[in-house]
């Protein structure tokens, strides 16, 4: 591992772990929360406002057709939840393959491109080895929290 490699690591700019209690584990202050739940290869969207926490209602609340929509040029805490069967979940180029298992909470921190853009994710059935591909949207027009983003098509 080089030293850039190393630098990477040491700054966490993708990390993930797992917790089996979703309210014990709140990674990010002040940063947009993306509550992902998994259900029937079914994907389900709470956005919470930043500094909010996950208790309660959560701010914006959407189901996800083909499209994933966050900020540009922002932190985003991702934590997902399977309803059913495990998964796996990744963004090309920012999120590395991530399992999530039905019980517990799997977290990831995606650093977003400064511009507005959009790449593909994967979303695979472990249970089937179905693959379902998804679009992400990293818009820059709108503030960083600002429901009209979030779940427009």
């Amino acid at each position: 591992m080089n030293d850039a490699s190393k630098l990477v690591c040491l700054l966490g700019l993708t990390m993930t772990f797992a917790s089996p209690n979703l309210a014990a584990a709140d990674p990010g202050h002040g940063e947009l929360t993306v509550l992902v739940t998994v259900e029937n290869g079914a994907l389900t969207l709470q956005y919470h406002e930043p500094g909010k926490g996950l208790e309660g209602d959560p701010s914006m609340q959407c189901a996800v057709g083909d499209k994933i929509t966050l900020p540009a040029g922002g932190v985003v805490n991702l934590q997902f939840i399977s309803a059913d069967v495990p998964y796996s979940f990744e963004i090309a180029g920012y999120v590395e393959k991530l399992d999530i298992v039905p019980g517990l909470v799997s977290y990831s921190e995606i650093v977003t491109p400064a511009e507005a853009g959009q790449v593909s994710a994967v979303l695979q059935t472990h249970a089937e080895g179905s693959k379902k591909v998804l679009a992400v949207r990293f818009r820059s027009d709108l503030n960083a929290f600002d429901s009209r983003m979030f779940c427009a098509p």
